[in-house]
């Protein structure tokens, strides 16, 4: 995960007015590592890991710049910003410092308004990548571990259940983020699946991220047991696979009827286009007869007198 940190630039420290708006400039940093899961450490607090679980966390001194200190910075200090104090933390112990310092015309900028405050941001990215020295090959094994985290963290559990349409409930994870990326087991051990009569069943599951793909992290089947009210929830089923099956029949006939009306107007464009090339065509031959016509009528007429005769041709 890229980690995203926001700090003020400080001028004098002040928020200075202008009569009609205020402007306000920001400094918007984010920091990556590679591989993944390091600490990422400022100022000597640790913001977090490189996982997306962790992000738009501010640190830094309060503060805003405008237009006028703005120009100071940039004609006083050539426009060069000074940065948190930041480095990256593998798990081996691996340690790297980011830059202290950027120049501002590195950076990227975006503007908003919202009534008379105008906000700029100035974007900066910054990745370290890890030296090949001692401890290199597990912190890579690490990184490959932190990717498939953040993978499972961002996607829905596809959990399938008999009979169909139960809801599945889980709570938190049953080890820290630092013992995951150590081990590579991810325990969710509070997770309940509830159908429409009421019955439940709590399980727990155990995720190997260096065995399993990531698309089959949460590939499970949970079986209700045939208890009272088994029979309304089989009939729950029936239902959504009857909605499911109109639903994909709704779905299929849509596209049916988009495609007939794309090949009309593709044949009714291709008609356009052939009366359009016709009239063209007639055109450019009424022009070729308009010029034959004023070049009939513009040749010289030659006239010849011999005695009371004249002849012209």
């Amino acid at each position: 995960m890229k980690r995203l940190v926001r700090i003020i630039l400080l001028g004098l420290g002040v928020l200075l007015f202008n009569a009609c708006t205020t402007t306000e400039h920001t400094l918007v940093v984010t920091y990556d590592t590679e591989p993944k899961g390091a600490e990422i450490i400022c100022d000597g607090k640790v913001e977090g890991k490189t996982l997306s679980s962790l992000q738009h966390e501010q640190i830094g001194r309060s503060g805003t710049v405008n237009d006028e200190q703005m120009r100071n910075i940039m004609e006083k200090y050539k426009g060069s910003a000074n940065l948190p104090a930041c480095k990256a933390r593998w798990m081996s112990g691996y340690e790297d410092y980011f830059p202290a310092t950027a120049n501002l015309k590195d950076f990227s900028v975006s503007q908003s308004r919202k009534g008379d405050v105008v906000k700029k941001e100035y974007h900066k990215n910054f990745k370290l990548t890890r030296k090949k020295t001692k401890g290199y090959e597990y912190d890579i094994l690490v990184g490959k571990r932190a990717e498939k985290l953040k993978s499972f963290m961002d996607s829905k559990p596809n959990f399938q259940t008999k009979p169909a349409g139960a809801e599945i409930y889980c709570d938190g994870y049953g080890n820290e983020i630092d013992e995951v990326l150590k081990t590579g087991i991810l325990t969710i051990p509070k997770c309940k699946a509830r159908w429409i009569s009421g019955y439940e069943m709590d399980f727990k599951y155990m995720i190997n991220l260096d065995n399993e793909d990531v698309s089959s992290l949460t590939n499970q089947t949970l079986v209700r047991p045939n208890t009272p009210g088994y029979a309304d929830d089989m009939r729950w089923a029936l239902e959504l696979e009857k909605k499911q099956i109109l639903e994909a029949n709704e779905r299929a006939r849509t596209q049916a009827e988009q495609r007939k009306a794309a090949a009309a107007e593709a044949q009714a464009k291709a008609a356009r286009e052939q009366v359009r090339q016709q009239q063209q065509y007639q055109q450019q031959l009424l022009l070729q007869q308009n010029i034959q016509n004023l070049q009939q009528q513009n040749k010289t007429t030659t006239c010849i007198k011999t005695g009371n005769i004249v002849t012209c041709r």
